[in-house]
């Protein structure tokens, strides 16, 4: 399996970073069932004010989602990219069996529950993903049916992520190193503390 990763591998890496989730308590679960392909997958939900147009991954406010309306000033003063908007982000990793690779999925949407555009999500990937950005825009963040939720998601394409685990193949975890290479251009930082996966 050149640069892809078996199902089972899959597995293994997910119940693993999983146990380092529960030991930093960093907030990613199991959804479903991983025991057949496309019953389930791992997810993290966060609230992040933005106060630059855009989410700033090397300072985010982090706050539980269940306070997400507290504190704030009232819908109608918050316009669209103030200093007070919050977003909530939604990520889901699951496996794409057409690619045999990890998929991220992600969502954004604001405090009034509109979803952010696509647009509005190309906007706010950070400059050292800037080239990939222009060069190659539709292979990399797309908007998609989620395969398990049935609802529109964007994502990272799958294209090109056997050639990035072909790279990362001396890992201890390969579904850590990956969301560590990938996930800081859709403001998904991982805790340092990964890296410990044996």
């Amino acid at each position: 399996m050149d640069g892809g990763m078996s199902y089972e591998q899959f597995i293994l890496c997910v119940n693993k970073f999983l146990e380092v989730s529960n030991m930093l308590n960093d907030g990613w679960s199991l959804v479903g069932s991983l025991e057949k392909i496309g019953h389930g997958y791992i997810k993290k939900c966060f609230a992040v004010r933005d106060a630059k147009h855009s989410y700033s991954p090397e300072t985010p406010v982090f706050e539980e989602v269940d306070d997400l309306y507290s504190g704030f000033c009232d819908d109608n003063a918050v316009s669209e990219f103030s200093p007070e908007m919050k977003l909530t982000w939604e990520y889901h990793v699951v496996y794409n069996t057409s690619y045999a690779v990890p998929e991220l999925f992600f969502n954004v949407w604001k405090r009034n529950g509109v979803l952010l555009s696509l647009d509005e999500i190309w906007s706010m990937v950070p400059a050292a993903f800037s080239d990939r950005l222009h060069h190659d825009k539709w292979d990399f963040i797309t908007q998609q049916e989620h395969p398990i939720c049935r609802r529109p998601f964007f994502h990272l394409h799958p294209c090109h992520t056997s050639d990035i685990l072909r790279n990362l193949r001396v890992s201890r975890n390969l579904l850590v190193s990956w969301l560590s290479t990938v996930g800081g251009a859709v403001g998904l930082n991982i805790d340092q503390h990964y890296a410990s996966i044996v």
